[in-house]
């Protein structure tokens, strides 16, 4: 977005907002039209929104992601978003996707028509130029909220969120009071890195439980790799990712994280970056907010946080395998064990 003109933004923001209106027929609608693709794809099993993109619009899929997941993702239905998943060949699909390609330079044309031809849905939806993503904005906008009316869902409502945040609000407190905080048992340690598991695992290294817990999957599941964010603006270094965004590093490893996984056990995958989700001890150790004096660094508030997590997702009975790590950079040597054997 730097860099660019903000009239003209607005400017295609505002052509699309009037081809959503209410007066243009509902065949003429882009919004209204790609919302009902998403429901209808939704309800014959094609839950798992696949976003391929070229990669100068590439940052489009994760606000898609948060857009559409966080609208939709309520009392047990919605849609899945797969943003950034490695392309793979026709046949390593199923019948529980719809693919949307962001097409900018057409690199992916030819994997992309491969997935057409082989019987996957495919949309696809051009961006000439930066600028358009203000159309892209809003038609995607109407399009969450219309799929989410016939998801019967309500799109602008937030409990999950809101229930993460008790929970983590509720570990800040406990540990205010006493400077620990309570993680249960751990399956296994090894070199400062812990595994913990809703499941009955048979914490007999990291690559027999992760399979254990991939076996579980059923028709229609997916696993989402949820990775601790390294740099957020705190160092600015020309070296270092962007403020907020996670280093290229960190991407590399999360791609081959996914492509660790046994083949025999990879149902769709979907990646994400965040605070502590795959918690690690990497250094942040200025105060944080409210700081009891009992030590509540930033780390400590992003382990709350993953906790919280946790917590929330196995109230709503998920599976789940939780990863400790001693520092950001561990996550190589899970890479390294999950490649091997």
């Amino acid at each position: 977005m730097i860099g660019l003109d903000p009239e003209l933004l607005l400017d295609r923001a505002g052509w699309m907002m009037r081809q959503c209106a209410a007066d243009v027929s509902g065949a003429r609608n882009p919004g209204l039209v790609l919302g009902a693709v998403l429901a209808q794809a939704v309800a014959d099993g094609r839950d798992k929104l696949t976003f391929l993109a070229d990669d100068s619009v590439a940052p489009l899929g994760a606000w898609l992601e948060q857009l559409i997941a966080e609208s939709s993702g309520k009392g047990g239905k919605g849609i899945v978003v797969v943003d950034g998943e490695p392309l793979a060949g026709p046949d390593a699909y199923g019948n529980d996707r719809l693919f949307v390609y962001l097409r900018r330079e057409g690199v992916l044309d030819g994997q992309v028509a491969q997935l057409a031809d082989a019987g996957h849905p495919v949309l696809t939806f051009d961006i000439p130029e930066a600028h358009d993503l203000g159309a892209e904005f809003y038609r995607w906008q109407v399009a969450t909220a219309m799929a989410c009316a016939e998801l019967r869902v309500n799109a602008f409502d937030q409990p999950d969120v809101q229930d993460n945040k008790s929970r983590t609000v509720k570990k800040i407190g406990a540990y205010s009071q006493t400077g620990k905080l309570e993680e249960g048992q751990p399956l296994w340690e090894r070199d400062g890195v812990r595994a913990y598991s809703t499941l009955k695992l048979t914490g007999k290294g990291l690559k027999k439980t992760l399979v254990g817990l991939l076996a579980a999957a059923g028709k229609g599941d997916y696993v989402a790799s949820m990775l601790p964010t390294e740099e957020r603006g705190h160092d600015r270094r020309p070296d270092r990712a962007a403020p907020g965004r996670p280093s290229e590093d960190r991407l590399c490893h999360d791609g081959r994280l996914r492509a660790a996984l046994p083949a025999q056990h990879r149902p769709a995958s979907q990646g994400r970056s965040g605070l502590g989700r795959l918690p690690a001890d990497h250094g942040r150790t200025g105060r944080g907010p409210g700081d009891p004096g009992r030590g509540m660094t930033f780390g400590v508030l992003e382990r709350c946080q993953a906790l919280g997590d946790y917590e929330a997702l196995q109230a709503r009975g998920r599976r789940i395998l939780r990863i400790h790590l001693p520092s950001p950079e561990a996550i190589k040597s899970i890479v390294n064990e999950l490649g091997n054997g």
